[in-house]
């Protein structure tokens, strides 16, 4: 399948306000939730995330990824794929009931054990969502992704609140998250052209192993060590500083997903489409990077420079020691985009076994350095992540010039402008919100304007050709409206 240009933009900004609508729906909800909330209650349903994080990426295996990248996958394949996830997130589920009881002892937290057995319940629609979404995506229909989403935010939103303001605690956050997937999935299957179909075809499966494999050992390497240090904070520390740490990165990673998310999502299928020229595939590479990091980079740190105002005002007093971690997993972020786009890249050339192979080399780092900062506290390890993605990066320098062709130069010209303009504007905004006095409102107000007209001004002034670039698709855009 060709992808134009055009249909390249259309499809980034549907995409963009998919996700910016279920981000912004999720966010507002993740803010009344920590205000009814404590930190423990948070902190609790933290602790098992990891179990249901690694069991969703066998459950997806990697098909939903190879089902994308697959030029004539069909509708046999998308039907086999569907039964063979379900078979899986029932075994899964199943052994997850079972274990509940040790994971509960494992926490020294009796209630868990219920809590286990109930939102792992969340594998089942997902199997179904992980098929749709691939579907909708290899046709880049990202507006039914929209309109699935921001129901599922709105209706599942609505019942974590009104539990949760019923005393239900913890279970405000399962009811929640489960209603989340069950909405998706009743939605896109009456929105989206796909059905399922009654017939099942191992072939279909051999075919998509040896691609999907590779993705999904790549996703578990990230997922392990991304909920990792929630098994380790939940086991060593406490509830509490969990749901810090973890609320800290929320902020952060909301931003990245919504803005970097988007972009990559659209990019997959449309480095699919020119696998096979290198130029075009390479130049397609380097405009995602560069209008990633010029839109991300001022976001992160401009988070970054507003943390204690902006967790007092929105969160309470209650939260204030998510502030540094909230810093600090701002900073970590910034290496993401380019991270994402060349992963993304290698992935659309068939070389998921290059993905894979950087994601050890990462892993590894992250390995030693996370166990010589587990006994310095959870800032520590925040700290620790951030350490592993820039010794990413170096590892994975290599990979990505000698398969895509994208030199170390190449990657610091596309990085080091908007980083610049984002440093310099961090530093104005951080002096105001530190030695201003102003209150957490006011200075909000007052810092959050000034950031933003400041990076522009600085990227006129500089002449920044993402910032033209942008402006020129707005001015298209207008035109052909």
């Amino acid at each position: 399948m060709n992808v134009s240009r055009k249909r390249v933009i259309i499809s980034l900004i549907w995409k963009f306000l998919e996700r910016m609508g279920s981000q912004l729906s999720t966010f507002l909800l993740g803010i009344i939730l920590a205000r009814i909330l404590s930190p423990s209650e948070y902190g609790t349903v933290s602790l098992i995330t990891v179990f249901i994080s690694i069991a969703t990426v066998f459950v997806q295996g990697g098909f939903n990824t190879a089902l994308i990248q697959r030029a004539d996958a069909s509708e046999e394949d998308y039907s086999s794929v569907l039964y063979f996830s379900l078979g899986v997130a029932g075994l899964l589920y199943g052994l997850l009931f079972l274990c509940a009881p040790l994971i509960a002892r494992f926490y020294g937290i009796p209630s868990l054990s219920p809590i286990v057995r109930v939102l792992a319940l969340v594998l089942i629609p997902g199997a179904f969502n992980s098929i749709q979404v691939a579907y909708v995506t290899k046709r880049m229909e990202f507006h039914k992704l929209f309109i699935s989403n921001l129901a599922a935010v709105i209706i599942s939103g609505g019942l974590g609140i009104l539990l949760a303001s019923l005393g239900f605690g913890p279970w405000a956050i399962v009811a929640q998250q489960l209603g989340t997937q069950l909405v998706v999935c009743l939605v896109l299957l009456f929105i989206s052209e796909w059905k399922p179909k009654l017939y099942f075809s191992m072939t279909s499966i051999r075919r998509l192993i040896p691609f999907g494999s590779r993705v999904l050992m790549s996703n578990l390497l990230v997922t392990v060590f991304l909920n990792v240090r929630t098994l380790i904070i939940g086991r060593v520390y406490s509830p509490e500083e969990l749901a810090f740490f973890n609320r800290g990165k929320t902020f952060p990673a909301t931003v990245m997903d919504a803005v970097n998310g988007t972009i990559q999502s659209v990019m997959l299928p449309a480095y699919s489409s020119v696998q096979d020229q290198k130029q075009q595939l390479l130049s397609m590479l380097r405009r995602s990077v560069r209008v990633s990091c010029y839109v991300i980079f001022p976001c992160l740190l401009g988070l970054a420079a507003v943390a204690e105002p902006f967790i007092r005002f929105v969160l309470t007093e209650k939260w204030i020691a998510a502030v540094p971690f909230l810093q600090v997993f701002a900073v970590g972020y910034l290496t993401q985009p380019i991270q994402m786009a060349t992963n993304q890249a290698l992935k659309a050339s068939g070389r998921s076994d290059l993905s894979l192979r950087i994601e050890i080399y990462r892993k590894i780092s992250e390995a030693v350095l996370l166990a010589a900062a587990i006994a310095f506290g959870p800032i520590m390890i925040a700290w620790s992540t951030v350490a592993a993605s820039l010794t990413a990066c170096v590892v994975s320098a290599p990979i990505v010039r000698r398969y895509l062709g994208y030199g170390y130069r190449a990657q610091l010209a596309d990085i080091l402008p908007p980083l610049l303009l984002s440093a310099a504007m961090f530093g104005a905004v951080y002096a105001l919100t530190r030695f201003s006095g102003l209150g957490s409102l006011l200075c909000l107000l007052v810092s959050i304007p000034l950031g933003a007209m400041l990076y522009v001004g600085l990227s006129l002034l500089s002449r920044n050709r993402e910032l033209r670039y942008l402006m020129a698709m707005i001015r298209k855009k207008k035109r052909n409206e």
